[in-house]
């Protein structure tokens, strides 16, 4: 026997007889509906489906305004858009009604994404007290508690990250990364290493490691490993930046500039490249753009003395000395200054 879509007349007929039920009974059959569309909801989210996942949370919604899981799964998709606070508030209530690890460490994700890493540990600490190997939550606290410069606590958590998945390429780099804020450079190059073993187009590993060759080893045995991260993804700004530190410490100017321009090009906001590319091109007698890269620099960093510095010495070789920033003729006329570069670009991701 076929059953068909059921018609009108027989939707209000089982809406009539849900009416007559006891309430227990009726609500019972109202959550069996929510429960199905939930399931379906997040089906569709899971497949990328967003907008149609977000209708369906918030039909349930309509209808269960307290459902702490619609409201957490509404609040990843608000992440997801950006709509940042708008997330706090859908995961807030959600952990509010039912403090579920996934709530908390949804929250957590928010907060940090917000800039407020103090929050965010609190948040990925309580996901962890409800669920010790809560997916991806030990990372995320480890890279918060970064954020706040407690690297020695952000490698237990990177670490137990690996005790829970052994092959988690993220864990094995942000390990890398807080290992070598310690300054512990042996190993932070075995976990990008072992990143890179899993993950060869991982370009930011490449150029983290050769970060940390670069102060292990030296800038010759470094630039390998930015040209690597390059082949990768030519457009990493910190890869062109941190080669060209490398280029110019080892009398490779004409490079060392190529790839100071690449990557400013890219990331235009990096005084310590500003400063570098405009010591090269004075050098090199290209004085007005030399000018141009010392005023970038000092508009990022005024507060950087010996750029002001470097900038006046050059004006006041050309006998422009009146062009010069505030404050930095005074300095010259008791040390002149000759042009400094400095080696000072991260790059964790």
């Amino acid at each position: 026997m076929e059953f068909g879509a059921a018609t009108d007349p027989q939707r209000e007929g089982v809406k009539g007889a849900i009416a007559t039920l006891p309430p227990a009974v009726s609500a019972l059959l109202v959550g069996l509906g929510v429960a199905q569309a939930f399931r379906q909801a997040r089906i569709l989210q899971d497949q990328g489906r967003a907008d149609d996942a977000e209708r369906l949370y918030r039909r349930i919604l309509a209808r269960q305004p307290d459902h702490a899981a619609s409201l957490c799964r509404l609040g990843a998709i608000r992440l997801q858009q950006g709509r940042l606070e708008a997330a706090v508030a859908l995961l807030r209530r959600a952990v509010a009604l039912t403090n579920t690890a996934d709530g908390q460490a949804g929250l957590g994700a928010v907060l940090a994404a917000l800039g407020r890493p103090a929050e965010a540990v609190a948040c990925f600490q309580a996901a962890l007290a409800i669920d010790a190997n809560h997916a991806g939550t030990h990372g995320k606290l480890g890279l918060a508690l970064s954020a706040l410069g407690r690297h020695g606590e952000a490698v237990v958590h990177h670490e137990q990250a690996l005790v829970v998945r052994s092959g988690d390429v993220e864990a094995h780099f942000q390990l890398g990364n807080a290992l070598r804020a310690l300054g512990r450079g042996d190993a932070a190059a075995s976990h990008f290493e072992r990143a890179l073993t899993i993950n060869p187009a991982l370009a930011q590993a490449h150029c983290n490691l050769g970060l940390v060759v670069a102060e292990m080893v030296g800038p010759r045995t470094a630039i390998v490993h930015y040209e690597r991260a390059l082949a990768v993804k030519p457009d990493l700004a910190e890869a062109h930046i941190n080669l060209a530190d490398s280029l110019r410490r080892i009398g490779r100017h004409a490079d060392a500039i190529a790839h100071y321009e690449q990557g400013l090009a890219l990331r235009p906001g990096v005084a310590e490249a500003h400063n570098n590319l405009a010591v090269l091109l004075e050098a090199a007698g290209r004085l007005e753009a030399a000018i141009v890269h010392y005023r970038a620099a000092l508009a990022i960093r005024p507060d950087r003395s010996a750029i002001a510095n470097n900038l006046a010495a050059l004006l006041q070789k050309l006998g422009r000395l009146d062009d010069a920033p505030a404050g930095s003729a005074a300095a010259l006329a008791h040390d002149p200054a000759k042009a400094e570069a400095s080696d000072q670009l991260g790059g964790a991701r």
